[in-house]
């Protein structure tokens, strides 16, 4: 349970962190209005769905092995979150890329609760949305104060950009190897 705990808290971290300085660098650089920058997030929101709504419908064996793909292909779009950050349909298919990779955290909440006793689900379930919560307050706490800094240092939302890119980057694939782990698992997930 500890890898998957750390996948739970990594992902709604840099979930959180990049909608709150992409609607930043959206509404700021971009000169976006605030309907327009909420109805960018409309491809990326629904790829996160989309996948978080069907991974049950792939073979059971790559249900776990589906949690560090994603987090590799969330980290990998982070990546490229300064060198499009001009805008246009790049980006916006960038932002796909990174709800794809990030619509496996229901694979991760699945893998975290399988051993759960039922009599002790509602205590498991309270708990592991505290973590999600928690973790996103700390990922925008701490990111989002780099892209602030940056963005202050270089004069532009696109400059911060880069380095929150990087930063966002980092932690997914830190995740990615900690939910390694959760491959290895060959028990079971109940349904």
């Amino acid at each position: 349970m500890a890898p998957a705990c750390v996948a739970i808290v990594i992902a709604p971290a840099s979930w959180g962190t990049f909608l709150f300085t992409t609607t930043l660098h959206l509404q700021g650089d971009l000169r976006m209005s605030p309907l327009e920058s909420g109805l960018a997030f409309v491809p990326c929101v629904t790829a996160f769905g989309l996948v978080g709504l069907n991974w049950q419908r792939l073979p059971a064996r790559w249900h776990r092995r589906a949690v560090p793909a994603g987090f590799a292909v969330a980290g990998a779009g982070y990546l490229f979150v300064g060198p499009l950050a001009g805008g246009g349909l790049a980006y916006e298919a960038l932002t796909v890329v990174i709800g794809f990779g990030l619509g496996v955290m229901p694979i991760v909440m699945t893998t975290a609760l399988r051993h759960v006793p039922p009599g002790d689900a509602a205590d498991a379930s309270g708990l592991l949305l505290t973590l999600m919560q928690l973790a996103q307050v700390i990922g925008i706490a701490t990111v989002g104060t780099l892209f602030l800094t940056l963005a202050e240092s270089g004069g532009s939302t696109r400059h911060a950009e880069y380095g929150t890119g990087w930063a966002l980057a980092s932690t997914v694939l830190f995740g990615a190897l900690c939910a390694l782990s959760l491959t290895r698992d060959r028990t079971p997930a109940r349904r």
